[in-house]
């Protein structure tokens, strides 16, 4: 019945004395919006708790070793193009992405040199994230440090 009433007049499901296209173009722009910033803010707490922590401040700091420098460049450039993205649109762009994390975990877990001894590199690394334990900053450590005039970008503070 209803097709015979469709294919007469295709125009009866609209009643235009009725219809309210602007409260409607309203109501899905309102929508469309809601549903951006969800998904903006679910991507950004996703994609915090994967990454490393990779604060600009202890990059910038490393970039001045010359044995850091190439890495240091490669976790800024994948860091940025990930926090540049306001969500993945799709499965592909999501599946891209996932791989970048893993490229800036890769570079981040392997940022080391022959030229900087291994309690220094766990010290920065420690730094870096949630910071470091006071024990971490041995002699060696705070020669290295001072040999690298590095020591005024570093703090101590009490949590």
């Amino acid at each position: 019945m209803l097709r015979i009433i469709y294919k007469k007049n295709s125009d009866w499901i609209l009643d235009n004395k009725n219809f309210k296209g602007s409260f409607l173009k309203s109501n899905i722009d309102s929508l469309k919006t809601t549903l951006e910033q969800q998904l903006s803010e679910a991507w950004k707490s996703y994609r915090d708790q994967q990454m490393p922590s990779t604060k600009n401040e202890i990059l910038n700091l490393l970039a001045k070793v010359e044995a850091f420098k190439h890495t240091v460049l490669q976790i800024q450039i994948i860091d940025g193009e990930i926090k540049n993205v306001t969500y993945p649109k799709n499965n592909a762009e999501f599946a891209i992405y996932e791989r970048k994390i893993e490229q800036l975990k890769y570079y981040w877990n392997t940022l080391s040199s022959d030229e900087v001894p291994e309690a220094v590199l766990h010290f920065l690394r420690a730094a870096a994230n949630q910071g470091a334990p006071l024990n971490l900053l041995t002699p060696e450590v705070q020669d290295w440090i001072n040999q690298h005039g590095i020591s005024d970008s570093l703090k101590i503070r009490l949590i």
